[in-house]
């Protein structure tokens, strides 16, 4: 689960909790924040953190997320993969890790 919450004003704008619903993504796959990819990457299942994202963009609000990370799934080693699956993680880059934050 996440909270998401404005840094400058507290106010919260988002929140899996809320929805309860899990969320989940790929990481290093750009599908969430570029704070998330670099910051849930560091987490261990079971972990929460509070992650603070400042944007390239001064425009852009500074949001901090209280982060659950439940579980995750990892994706299978490229030896385990069939040929067509392995030279597809090639040519897109693939981050193997698959992160549901419950």
């Amino acid at each position: 689960h996440y909270v998401g919450t404005l840094l400058d004003s507290g106010e919260k704008f988002d929140s899996s909790r809320d929805r309860d619903q899990k969320f989940e993504f790929k990481l290093g796959e750009g599908q969430v924040i570029k704070g998330w990819d670099l910051g849930v990457a560091t987490m261990k299942k079971g972990e929460k953190c509070d992650l603070i994202c400042v944007p390239e963009c001064p425009v852009e609000p500074a949001m901090s997320f209280v982060i659950d990370l439940k579980s995750f799934e990892k994706c299978k080693e490229s030896w385990e993969m069939t040929k067509e699956r392995r030279f597809s993680s090639l040519r897109s880059r693939e981050t193997p890790p698959r992160v549901p934050g419950e």
